[in-house]
């Protein structure tokens, strides 16, 4: 994969995690079922496939908040997205680099958030 400078800050669509956290290097799959969440992957799949990916606080908020969000998450390339049963996707992410969320925006119809990349820290 060719690295393409990036500018920071950034606006990038931003997908809430239940329960979830996704790490730099990681590759993970996870299902979604919120309207919110779909309409986010279909955007980004239509584009660039990076989405924020971001843990909630409460893992029962079916709609949360921004203030219900952490301040740390991590930019992912959405891999594939399969439809599972009923309404719900089946999503593979791999996370790309940590970013620090700046601003949380409700866009209609989801949650696009300004970030900043977060240098990866080095063993001591």
């Amino acid at each position: 994969m060719s690295e393409q400078l990036k500018e920071f800050p950034q606006k990038i669509p931003l997908l809430a995690l239940r329960g979830l956290v996704l790490f730099p290097n990681m590759v993970l799959h996870f299902d979604v079922g919120r309207q919110k969440s779909m309409l986010a992957l279909n955007d980004v799949m239509s584009k660039n496939r990076k989405i924020l990916l971001v843990a909630q606080k409460d893992v029962r908020d079916d709609e949360p908040t921004a203030k219900q969000l952490y301040s740390v998450g991590v930019v992912a390339e959405v891999r594939q997205i399969v439809k599972s049963t009923g309404s719900s996707l089946r999503v593979l992410v791999e996370g790309l680099y940590r970013a620090r969320v700046l601003n949380v925006y409700q866009e209609e119809p989801f949650f696009k958030a300004e970030i900043d990349e977060m240098p990866m820290a080095r063993p001591r």
